[in-house]
């Protein structure tokens, strides 16, 4: 099976919206996938571990055509997120613009050791979270987006579903002491994009 092969089995996978493999210099191969929010994390998580390790053993690098290259985390993915982060957040809950970071992509990367959330803000570049052994994708991204706006550890961070007349709906609380603050996104790309998104505003009104 070639890489190629490989992307193309992660892609018609149930949850992923597209995915990615490459090989490191001992042919071992990492998937990073960005969800489409048919399905949860977890799950999609599940089925790509269950992919890639039948695959492992026989993938080898495609011949006769280059390799495929990108040029950060998130290339490509304009046809995937949202153009603007603002049509996605309630308008009570946006703060001003000059004063927002945007979150511009999440990706969940699955590879021989361990998984890992990158998130990409415009104005801090990627940030790798590892993801701990109990599997629980949503507080890696919590702590990832922490990490991105400088939280201090005193803050906690709580994840909340709401399902609205619009869609489904993910509520991230912040708290500080005694101050603390909300945020929301529509789920339209992604449980782990749309948490990041919330965590962001929420973080950002603390």
């Amino acid at each position: 099976m070639t890489t190629d092969n490989l992307r193309a089995d992660l892609d018609a996978l149930p949850g992923v919206a597209a995915a990615e493999v490459t090989l490191d210099n001992d042919a071992i191969p990492t998937a990073r996938v960005w969800l489409d929010g048919t399905l949860s994390g977890d799950d999609v998580r599940h089925l790509v571990d269950e992919l890639v390790a039948n695959s492992m053993p026989s993938v080898v690098l495609p011949r006769q055509k280059a390799p495929r290259k990108r040029t950060g985390l998130g290339r490509g993915l304009v046809e995937l997120l949202p153009s603007a982060e603002a049509e996605s957040v309630p308008t009570h809950l946006q703060g001003p613009a000059s004063n927002r970071q945007l979150i511009v992509g999440v990706a969940v990367i699955e590879s021989v050791s361990g998984v890992t959330v990158e998130i990409e803000s415009d104005e801090r570049g990627v940030h790798s979270e590892p993801v701990a052994d109990d599997g629980d994708i949503d507080k890696a991204v919590l702590r990832g987006v922490a990490a991105i706006v400088g939280a201090s550890d005193d803050v906690r961070l709580d994840v909340t579903d709401v399902t609205s007349v619009g869609g489904s709906v993910l509520l991230v609380s912040a708290f500080r002491n005694e101050a603390r603050s909300v945020g929301a996104a529509f789920v339209e790309y992604g449980r782990p994009y749309a948490i990041a998104r919330a965590g962001i505003a929420a973080l950002r009104d603390l």
